[in-house]
């Protein structure tokens, strides 16, 4: 019985845990549910807790380096005895925060549900659960004016911050035009986005790697419009007037 014991502890035959969700697409503002179901191994194991992450993999500004980054968690943290052979299912909510980038291309940024349980010495298998964030009001929007200002969105990418996580939108111009447009939508506090309109993007790439190297936030005040209203925005009109100050040949 302690042999068995020894190998459950080190992953062998031991305790599994899988995230499965109850759908698949989420909106902004909205919450993931589902259970987390804890399959018991050859042997009684103690389960010290469980957790549920809501996950994005986004881009470092410095090497461009793709990590995992926590949008939310939900932890449950009491622990407990696991039979062999035991199932347990427990069920958790997550709410999607404004920060999570909705899928606005065919290759949007890589955002999934995984899950894990503390169980001492254990080797926890990888459980991924890909979820696709529904665009919000305000993401149509821009989409709706910048296609009136001739251009398309060309790719979407999530930066980390030192407040999180960062969606941008690159917008380039039909029929071999040269202009570029990037788009990046920063949660404010208490209500709604802020919306940073940039033509010139390789100043505002070099000012953040500067910005890096010396641990310090980017001004982007001059760049930078709210947007009220939370995920629906203020309306179509309003985000049509706001961009005309910043998309040139308007």
């Amino acid at each position: 019985m302690v042999f068995g014991k020894i190998l459950a502890a080190t992953g062998v035959d031991g305790a599994r845990v899988d995230a499965q969700l109850d759908a698949d697409t989420v909106d902004v503002g909205g919450t993931i549910t589902g259970r987390l179901v804890v399959d018991g191994g050859g042997a009684e194991q103690e389960v010290r807790g469980l957790e549920a992450v809501l996950v994005v993999d986004a881009m470092k500004t410095d090497d461009r380096a793709t990590l995992p980054t926590v949008l939310t968690r939900a932890d449950f943290d009491e622990g407990f005895t696991l039979a062999a052979g035991e199932r347990r299912e427990i069920p958790f909510e997550l709410a999607v925060p404004a920060g999570a980038p909705p899928a606005m291309t065919e290759r949007p940024a890589h955002v999934y549900v995984t899950s894990a349980a503390d169980v001492p010495l254990a080797v926890d298998p990888t459980d991924v659960d890909p979820v696709t964030v529904r665009p919000t009001q305000l993401h149509r929007d821009v989409l709706t004016v910048m296609t009136e200002h001739g251009l398309h969105l060309e790719q979407e990418h999530v930066m980390r911050t030192r407040r999180g996580v960062m969606q941008e939108l690159a917008f380039e111009a039909d029929a071999g035009g040269e202009q570029a447009v990037e788009v990046a939508f920063v949660p404010a506090p208490g209500d709604g986005y802020d919306l940073i309109v940039d033509e010139n993007l390789a100043g505002r790439t070099a000012k953040r790697l500067v910005a890096d190297a010396l641990d310090v936030d980017i001004d982007e005040s001059e760049a930078r419009m709210h947007m009220p209203g939370g995920p629906d925005g203020p309306g179509l009109d309003r985000v049509r007037r706001a961009l005309a100050e910043r998309v040139s040949g308007t």
